[in-house]
């Protein structure tokens, strides 16, 4: 009889401990919405997992995840995917290609810091057939970070307009040297309605551009200030070169037809969202989604591309006849 009391007084005490310990440690939690941050947080020296080699079976489990994530859109599950790889292998060639893919996730983000340092780690591995690759994308991103890359939008030097009768924002744009646009972007307008006596913030100068064939980069300007700095596509070398020089920008198109025919938003329509044009046929566009991949390539047809979303807001600032596109080897 003592014996049986002595087992149920003992069980009550080790169910105690565990629920203490439930209840000190917490319940698990939700994936919460800035996981995606934790997940393309670059590794400390001190949290970075030891090298190691993947035995067979785990590196064909490995290739298998990096398979299915590379067939993922962009998202924060592919990122804590594409982070787990390279946990389990951050000195393999399985990781080392994780590592790659974080790093050209990141710099489609523009996050170019966290680009360079996930390119560093790339290099740490075994990556025949693609060293050449990431140390050319090593360079630009750290380029990109070197030339103003921490300046923004927000520090466009402007002065204040008062708006008058008659003013619209494209009169006004054209007294001003600048773009209804730019007068919405840095209004923060989402309509282009305004009225006397309304106050403006109206960019001062001109802008212009200045395209980096060495880098793959492109710098807007402020009166020769950098103001932000973008990657971009280049033409291909031998086949259909990025002319280099400087060139006035001839026309601006709003969600262009490709040749004419393929209508905007269509896949197969490669100008994206924005044209602007500086030399016949060759221009600054955009590009459909699953053309992103190439920006920081030299794979077009002579054009500069970019993501549709830094087209669409470099359009706003260049002037038609006024402001410069300069490309550099």
């Amino acid at each position: 009889m003592n014996r049986n009391r002595l087992l149920v007084f003992s069980a009550i005490i080790i169910g105690g401990i565990l629920i203490g310990i439930y209840f000190l440690s917490g319940p698990p939690r939700a994936a919460e919405a800035g996981d995606a941050d934790r997940a393309t947080a670059v590794p400390s020296e001190t949290e970075r997992p030891p090298a190691q080699n993947l035995e067979p079976g785990d590196e064909a489990s490995a290739r298998a995840l990096l398979e299915k994530a590379l067939a993922m859109e962009d998202s924060a599950e592919k990122v804590r995917l594409l982070r787990k790889i390279y946990d389990s292998d951050p000195t393999g060639k399985v990781g080392g290609m994780a590592a790659v893919e974080l790093a050209d996730y990141c710099q489609r983000q523009g996050e170019y810091e966290k680009a360079t340092q996930w390119y560093t780690l790339a290099r740490r591995a075994p990556l025949v057939g693609q060293l050449k690759r990431v140390n050319e994308e090593l360079e630009r991103t750290r380029s990109a970070q070197s030339v103003d890359s921490a300046r923004t939008l927000s520090e466009i030097r402007t002065e204040t307009y008062v708006v008058q009768s008659g003013d619209s924002l494209s009169r006004i744009g054209r007294r001003q040297g600048t773009t209804a646009d730019a007068i919405m972007k840095l209004n923060n307008m989402t309509s282009d309605l305004i009225r006397p006596g309304d106050e403006l913030k109206i960019p001062q100068g001109t802008f212009d551009v200045v395209v980096s064939k060495r880098n793959n980069t492109l710098t807007l300007l402020q009166n020769n200030r950098p103001i932000k700095v973008y990657p971009v596509a280049l033409g291909n070398e031998e086949q259909s070169p990025t002319p280099t020089g400087t060139f006035r920008v001839q026309n601006k198109l709003k969600d262009p037809h490709w040749r004419g025919i393929v209508p905007p938003g269509d896949p197969k329509n490669i100008l994206g969202s924005r044209w602007v044009g500086f030399q016949g046929p060759i221009g600054i566009h955009g590009c459909p989604k699953q053309e992103e991949h190439s920006i920081g390539q030299n794979v077009t047809q002579g054009c500069v591309r970019m993501y549709n979303r830094d087209v669409e807001e470099i359009y706003k600032f260049l002037v038609t006849g006024e402001s410069k596109v300069t490309i550099t080897e």
